[in-house]
């Protein structure tokens, strides 16, 4: 058995211990029709806050026409890619442990533990995107500056430890996911112990530690890593992840422990590449149907930089008419430069320089024709498998650093504490060499420098900032007030009618913490979709009835 047989065993090991675990603890609860892994998908796709990302910003605000992507239209593609990713997975552990061995009954369950992981990557998303992070941050700054005599943060007659603060002024969708997916979400209220030995949450959505760990890309508190500006999880959920951590790698060099910075769990990698995937290939899509990206330059680019196409052999396929059946010359040159695989690879070569052409005088002004959006679709199919297939093999190729959690460059990029840690869509793109440049650039011109700036999407931003800003002042303000007051009766009609839209009534007392009362401002506001919370902007402040 060689070493590379003996990573893969001992990946199925580990998974296959894992799910075991959570299959037990449901048994009697199984139903005929569906597996445990699949009701915890089903939990997900029928929550509310998984619908409200129908009306939360991808990349466009606020959009004025259908094909642009938002949250959940992202998260259900991303759930795709995830899904096949899994398959794949899969069917590598099968052909180390045999398609009868009792592994592969656990075993099976892995592309739907990554896509269900995929479904929360982005649940806890606020309106505006990152514009919305960003405002959420700059108002806890701007108010918790000043220190007390007692080292408490304070605004007002709030006070907030220094690391509750960092939960707000670093404020991250992800641990706000977290928070949703294990608290908010769904019937359940118990919370679980630290030192609680079952493998399913007693609270929020009810899911089980894998699934969670699978979906857990920063497993460390806010300002738990050096390098990183990100996180997974608040303090209000810090005894949630030590009982998820369980399932992380162990840390071997035992210098990250003290920090609460643990390692990555594998099926992490995954849904991380799926995520990045998705947000690559949508965003270029975006940007061709905003005009936002000439679709005939854009292809000259990718074609001549990325993958070494002469530049006259491009000129000869754009002088291709629609639906011309290209030569057999262009056809054996997509296949050899682009990596082209699968059945009928000839065909799929010949389709995609036949959807190449339809869509090279795209005209963003003019209605979509149906034939365009045949075309994009089928580039984006091809390209979707192209990178799934590459990301996988790396996957493959990097299965000792994955199983340690640490996957890094491979090139000078250093940072204070070593290599810098990637996911495996740049550990690939960082394998292309000189491409890798080349895929930078283009992104930075069409993406970058275009649809991530354009007039519409800054103003919409800069408004939903201001929004952002004015809601939460006005909720804070109340909070504060109730704290003052102790009673719900004697705060200021203003303040109780806005105390009803955080969930008290006239016999509720206010929070013992004060950190529990700004996290109920913020549960508030982040689960609200964009229009949502404009129009609530627009009520409170008078402009709409």
């Amino acid at each position: 058995m060689d070493d590379k047989e003996l990573l893969w065993k001992k990946l199925s090991k580990g998974l296959t211990e894992q799910i075991q675990a959570v299959v037990k603890d449901y048994h009697g609860e199984e139903e005929p029709y569906r597996s445990v892994f699949e009701k915890e998908y089903d939990k997900v796709i029928f929550s509310d806050y998984f619908r409200a990302l129908s009306d939360k910003t991808q990349v466009v605000p606020l959009s004025e026409q259908d094909h642009n992507h938002n949250r959940l239209t992202h998260s259900l593609e991303v759930a795709s890619v995830g899904r096949s990713l899994g398959t794949k997975l899969y069917n590598s552990l099968i052909q180390v442990v045999g398609q009868d061995s009792a592994e592969s009954e656990d075993l099976k369950y892995i592309p739907t533990i990554i896509e269900t992981a995929c479904l929360l990557h982005d649940i806890g998303n606020p309106p505006f995107g990152h514009a919305g992070e960003d405002a959420i941050k700059h108002v806890f700054k701007l108010l918790f500056q000043e220190k007390d005599d007692d080292n408490f943060y304070t605004y007002k007659n709030l006070k907030l430890k220094e690391k509750q603060k960092l939960d707000f002024i670093s404020f991250d969708g992800n641990a706000n996911g977290f928070r949703i997916a294990t608290r908010l979400a769904g019937k359940r209220k118990n919370i679980i112990k630290p030192d609680d030995n079952t493998v399913r949450l007693g609270s929020g959505l009810g899911l089980s530690n894998i699934t969670l760990a699978a979906g857990l890309k920063y497993p460390f508190s806010a300002g738990g890593h050096p390098e990183k500006d990100k996180y997974g999880y608040f303090q209000s959920e810090s005894k949630i992840f030590l009982w998820v951590s369980k399932l992380l790698p162990p840390d071997e060099d035992n210098q990250r422990t003290s920090q609460n910075w643990h390692k990555r769990h594998p099926l992490v990698y995954l849904v991380e590449a799926a995520d990045d995937i998705c947000n690559l290939v949508m965003d270029f899509e975006d940007a061709i149907k905003n005009g936002h990206a000439e679709t005939k330059r854009l292809t000259e680019d990718v074609l001549s930089k990325i993958f070494d196409i002469d530049n006259t052999d491009i000129f000869n396929i754009f002088s291709l008419k629609p639906r011309q059946e290209p030569p057999d010359e262009y056809t054996h040159l997509f296949l050899t430069k682009l990596g082209i695989e699968g059945k009928n690879k000839e065909l799929k070569s010949r389709e995609l320089i036949k959807n190449i052409i339809q869509i090279k005088d795209y005209d963003s002004n003019k209605p979509i024709s149906q034939e365009n959006l045949k075309a994009i679709e089928g580039i984006r199919a091809e390209v979707i498998g192209m990178l799934i297939r590459s990301v996988f093999k790396t996957f493959e190729d990097n299965l000792n650093s994955i199983l340690k959690g640490t996957l890094c460059h491979t090139d000078p990029r250093k940072t204070e504490s070593g290599p810098k840690e990637v996911g495996l869509l740049d550990k690939y793109f960082g394998s292309l060499d000189r491409r890798y440049t080349a895929i930078e650039e283009i992104k930075k011109v069409y993406l970058v420098n275009s649809l991530y700036c354009h007039e519409r999407k800054a103003a919409i931003e800069v408004s939903g900032y201001h929004i952002t800003e004015c809601l939460l002042l006005l909720f804070l303000d109340s909070v504060s007030e109730f704290r003052d007051k102790k009673s719900f009766k004697d705060c200021c009609t203003r303040t109780q009618h806005l105390l009803r839209y955080l969930g008290y009534t006239q016999d509720c007392q206010h929070e013992k913490d004060d950190y529990d009362a700004c996290l109920k401002v913020i549960d508030f506001y982040t689960k609200a979709s964009d229009r949502e919370i404009s129009m609530l902007y627009q009520k409170l402040l008078g402009y709409k009835y």
